[in-house]
């Protein structure tokens, strides 16, 4: 912190110092830190994730949400911030705004398999099983062993009458 001291400016120490304080669970040392990152024209790209994650953990989830949402008006293709989003829309049951995240990842990120679920899974949970059945066969097709992959695939088949299959998986 004596550098940081001697340089206020440096928006890479800060957020540095925050991720730290973040992963020390010292929230507030961190929401300061990360905010002195984002501060500005030029904000350190990833500070505001993090800072999302004390938000979060201080139980501020619609500043969250803004914060991420900043972090994805500057850096459009922040894997990080959607998965982010993605979570924080899963956890509120809001899958309306958490698939528009999870088929940007699948864009951003293809031949991920587990972008890939975390797609199927919030398409299962709005309850769309035949366009979860299509992105899952894709994950199955790229990762076959993937517990969690194999698991919806289960549950899935389970939904679409099944049941017994579903039990041999």
């Amino acid at each position: 912190t004596v550098w940081f001291e001697e340089d206020p400016a440096n928006l890479g120490l800060a957020a540095a110092l925050g991720r730290f304080w973040l992963y020390k669970r010292d929230y507030a040392r961190a929401e300061g830190y990360l905010r002195g990152a984002t501060a500005g024209a030029s904000p350190r790209q990833g500070a505001r994730v993090r800072l999302a994650a004390v938000l979060v953990a201080t139980a501020r989830r619609v500043e969250a949400i803004t914060e991420l949402e900043a972090e994805l008006g500057d850096y459009p293709s922040s894997v990080e911030a959607r998965r982010s989003l993605s979570k924080i829309y899963a956890d509120d049951r809001d899958y309306l705004a958490q698939v528009a995240q999870v088929e940007e990842l699948v864009r951003l990120e293809p031949g991920n398999p587990r972008a890939l679920l975390e797609h199927a899974q919030c398409l299962f949970n709005m309850t769309d099983f035949p366009g979860a059945r299509r992105v899952l066969n894709t994950a199955l097709a790229l990762a076959p062993e993937d517990a969690d992959i194999v698991l919806l695939h289960a549950n899935l088949l389970a939904k679409e009458g099944h049941t017994e299959e579903g039990a041999a998986v």
